[in-house]
Parts: C-alpha cells; structure tokens; sequence
C-alpha cells in the first residue's frame, strides 16, 4: 500500500475544514516529495482534489457573481478608455495594429482550456512558448513597453473581455498554459485543486507573489495561498484583494527580469478576530527565563 503524500493530505485538509479554520496553519514545504506521482492533468469536472465547503454557500453562488456584474458594469468604461491608450502604445512599438493583442490557451475552470487575451509584450521566438518559458528565455523577448505592462499588469486590461464571457472572474487562482499547468501537476501534488474554481486577474497568490518563472517552490508557494483563499470564498476576503490590486500595481512588482519565488509574505485577507487562544508551553518558558 502507497502511503499518501504529505502535500495531497495537506490539500485535503485546507478544502474540507470549515472556512473559520485557523488561518495561520500553513503547508509545511519542506516535506514535500521531489519524486512523489504525478497528477494526472484533468480535462472534465471530476478533480482529484476534495470539492471546498464554501462553493455552496450563498456568497459564491449568488452575490458573488452579482458582485462581479456590478464591479463590469463601472469598470468598463474606464477600462477600455485606458486600453484603447496602451493599444495605441503597443501598435506604436510593434509596428502596426496587427500584433496588438496576444491569445494564448489556458487551463479554465474543472480542467476546460479557454483563450485568455492580454496586450502584446515580446517579440516572436522560434521556439513554442512552453519551450521559450522552459528556457527562461522571456526577459530578452520582452520589450521596454512591455517591461512596464508586465510590471503594472495593464497588459491584462483585455481580459475584461474574458470576464465578459464567464471564463475567468476577477478575483481566483492565475491560469496557467496548458503545457505548464500538466508541469505543475507532475511537480507539485494537488494542484489542480486550483480548478474548482474560476480563473481569477487578480487574487491571494497574485497579491503575493511575482514573476515566479519554473520554479517548483515559488509553484508551491503559489498552490499555498490559492488554497488558503478556496477555504475562505468570503466577502471580507475578496474586498481586501480588491483594495490591495490597484496598490500592488501601482508598485509595480508584477513581473521582473529574475524570478522572484515571494516578493512578500501572502497573508489572509480576513479580519482579526480577537480570542483568547493558549500560549504554547514553550513560549512560556522563554518568557518566564528571560
């Protein structure tokens, strides 16, 4: 009898706890296998992660998608104003409108491929793109202009559109290409449980993390907070990850030449709640000898 891996019981645990778990329980990286089996790469509904309590509440089901008709409805006009001046921007240093935007497949909701839409920002390589990202050969690709898309995120401006057709959300897991979503299945255990939910432009993971290139850590780290907002899917949660994207931004700290596994902590987006939790025995006596 195989014995389960560390990663795929720690998956179980974050998506069948109740959502007022603990939110400074972590997964313990260090006791990931290197050589544990691969997920299989899912192409249907059935995943092969446990399915989070919190899909069937009333916040996800009905006033989330309200939510998110509502934000479309007062971002669309300012979005695509400002689109219309980065579009511009991209044809100038392209050469002409016909490269203007970039589609690419990637891996949606229960393990349905969609085509995602950003604004064009590296030049073409002779190699497939999975290759080029194998090869971290992106940072000689990209231009000037689309080192500061990256960075501020303007070059998803287009997947409003995306949102529009109800393949993505606004706040969810970072979808991946296809060749790199299979990659991390293998590498990392459990993490299609990303897929149980809408690919989101913003979220817990984007918030905390960079440019992470293939790196098997920073995609840890990455499957980390994902889980830790599945088990949450609260209002309270998504209005600090909607406070916090236009600052993030504004920093410009989306994309940088050396990936970057953390550029800082991931912290739950959730109010404190004030409650008399025991000191650890050992905390005490540390406080009592000094």
């Amino acid at each position: 009898m195989t014995q389960a891996s560390p990663l795929n019981h720690t998956v179980t645990k974050h998506l069948a706890q109740p959502s007022r778990r603990d939110t400074t329980r972590r997964i313990q990286m260090g006791d990931i296998p290197r050589n544990a089996d691969p997920v299989p790469l899912t192409q249907g509904p059935s995943l092969s992660s446990p399915r989070p309590p919190r899909l069937g509440s009333f916040y996800y089901r009905v006033a989330r998608p309200f939510f998110g008709a509502l934000l479309t409805i007062v971002l669309v006009v300012p979005v695509t104003a400002v689109a219309v001046l980065v579009a511009f921007a991209v044809a100038m240093d392209f050469g002409g409108p016909s490269k203007i935007f970039f589609a690419q497949m990637r891996m949606g909701r229960g393990g349905k491929p969609f085509t995602i839409w950003k604004f064009r920002t590296m030049g073409d390589s002779g190699k497939d793109h999975f290759g080029s990202w194998q090869e971290g050969e992106e940072e000689d690709r990209v231009t000037r202009l689309g080192k500061f898309l990256r960075r501020s995120h303007l070059d998803e401006l287009p997947q409003l559109w995306n949102i529009i057709c109800g393949d993505m959300a606004y706040i969810g897991p970072r979808p991946e290409m296809l060749e790199v979503h299979d990659w991390a299945c293998k590498s990392v255990p459990g993490f299609d449980a990303r897929l149980w939910i809408k690919p989101g432009i913003t979220g817990l993971a984007q918030l905390g993390q960079g440019y992470v290139g293939n790196d098997v850590v920073a995609y840890e780290h990455k499957l980390e907070a994902d889980l830790e907002y599945l088990s949450r899917l609260d209002f309270i949660q998504d209005l600090g990850i909607l406070c916090r994207t236009p600052i993030w931004m504004l920093r410009l700290r989306g994309w940088h030449p050396e990936p970057a596994m953390v550029l800082e902590p991931v912290k739950a987006l959730v109010p404190k709640i004030a409650t008399r939790a025991r000191r650890p025995a050992l905390r005490k006596e540390i406080t009592r000898t000094s």
